[in-house]
């Protein structure tokens, strides 16, 4: 449920701002930081793209399974993001995803279970990929 000072930053965005982006409307609702919403108007979703980018390059050096799922969970944030902004939101960053989503299945390998049992296969795809040793 969503908090009381969460609805009324949402308030105040809209009053100062006059409209609301689904996807800033979902982030004030969900506790993110001032700073980040400012950050998001100014560099779009940024932030999530270089952080996905940056978590690939220690993919291969992740010792514990804790690490690794802390990890996955950029990736995570990033789909979350995604199912709120809209394709002209996404569409500066898409090649940057793809390309990282691509190297991550190069640096892992396809595992048929899941951290999750109910979690979709195909929608959450990289919860169901572990680190390949040999990279």
């Amino acid at each position: 449920m969503t908090k009381y000072r969460d609805k009324m930053r949402l308030k105040r965005y809209l009053a100062k701002n006059g409209t609301v982006s689904p996807l800033i409307e979902h982030l004030l609702l969900t506790r993110c930081k001032d700073s980040e919403i400012r950050d998001i108007e100014r560099n779009g979703i940024e932030a999530y793209v270089a952080d996905w980018e940056d978590v690939i390059e220690w993919i291969p050096f992740d010792d514990t399974s804790e690490e690794y799922l802390n990890d996955l969970s950029i990736r995570e944030t990033l789909y979350d993001v995604m199912q709120y902004a809209s394709e002209a939101e996404i569409e500066p960053f898409k090649e940057r995803i793809l390309a990282a989503d691509q190297r991550f299945k190069e640096l892992t390998v396809a595992d048929a279970s899941s951290h999750d049992a109910s979690i979709d296969n195909k929608e959450m795809w990289w919860l169901f990929r572990w680190p390949n040793k040999k990279n």
